[in-house]
């Protein structure tokens, strides 16, 4: 096929991807790339398996950036094929894909060190202890992502009803979802309320501006070591994004307990975490002693004969 020709193609694809709602301007970065590397490095202007691979990794992303761009090119010359049954596409299990390396996941007695550590954050009398000390409980007990809590605005914190509810705007996937809260987080969100006077951001530094990530995760590491909390023997980070993984490991310890059929809860927690689809959770779920022994239990009952 032609340079033209393939950029027509491209042009029509993206109208369609477009009118479908989809990230058009990651997607078109990527795919006028590869009409580009195309017209460079296709003499004859064909579309093999080849050449699609060289390019995937001629970046010097990971695996995960290398399967995202092998994902995006894949869709387009799908759609080519329809008018050009030559161009091949290749599967997309040629592409490694990234390792997951095993969360840290946070005892209750460490989130306390974390909160009080940070209550001692300096300068004291400031607003900033209050800040970090509240932003870390908030991500403890919803789950929240670190830039959906540093996102939210004054007017997404609902604290006068039962139970008290978060409005996430917009997060990952482009979803909007409400999060209620349990009492106690809320009530902390309230004195937080009452101490920051008014504000457009729910969270601020002491200049009254929006908290910036990087102060967050700089603040963090001094509130970790404080909290005499480091990386695992094997290379388990405690990081803020562990706070997430704690939280959606905790709830399904919690179910257990309660004696709830997980199958049918799971997507519930999918839902809460703002997740597109379940299968998304299981990357969260890591298997803690207290959540083998739940399943464990389950199990020995069900093999039993009794009930889960």
């Amino acid at each position: 096929m032609s340079h033209d020709g393939l950029r027509s193609q491209l042009d029509r694809y993206l109208a369609l991807k477009t009118s479908l709602s989809q990230e058009r301007r990651r997607l078109e970065r990527s795919l006028r790339a590869f009409v580009d590397y195309q017209n460079t490095h296709s003499m004859d202007g064909e579309i093999s398996n080849q050449l699609v691979l060289d390019w995937v990794c001629s970046t010097q992303c990971g695996p995960a950036g290398q399967r995202l761009r092998l994902s995006r090119v894949r869709g387009f010359l799908h759609y080519v094929r329809v008018s050009l049954p030559n161009t091949q596409v290749p599967d997309f299990n040629l592409i490694a894909g990234p390792t997951r390396p095993n969360p840290y996941i946070y005892s209750q007695k460490e989130i306390a060190a974390l909160i009080y550590a940070a209550e001692l954050l300096s300068p004291r009398g400031s607003l900033r202890p209050h800040t970090h000390a509240t932003f870390i409980g908030l991500l403890a007990g919803s789950g929240l992502r670190m830039g959906e809590a540093i996102r939210l605005k004054n007017t997404d914190v609902s604290l006068d009803q039962t139970p008290a509810v978060i409005m996430v705007r917009e997060s990952k996937f482009k979803k909007s979802r409400l999060v209620p809260l349990h009492p106690t987080v809320g009530e902390k969100l309230n004195a937080y309320r009452k101490r920051r006077g008014r504000s457009e951001s729910f969270f601020m530094d002491d200049c009254g501006r929006p908290l910036h990530p990087s102060l967050v995760r700089e603040a963090f590491v001094t509130i970790r070591k404080r909290a005499n909390i480091t990386t695992t023997a094997d290379g388990r980070h405690p990081t803020l994004h562990a706070l997430r993984h704690t939280f959606a490991v905790n709830r399904l310890v919690g179910w257990y307990q309660e004696g709830r059929d997980i199958n049918r809860w799971l997507p519930h927690l999918s839902v809460y975490l703002g997740h597109a689809k379940p299968e998304y959770t299981y990357w969260y779920l890591t298997a803690t002693p207290e959540l083998l022994h739940q399943a464990s239990d389950v199990f020995q009952r069900y093999a039993g004969g009794g009930q889960s």
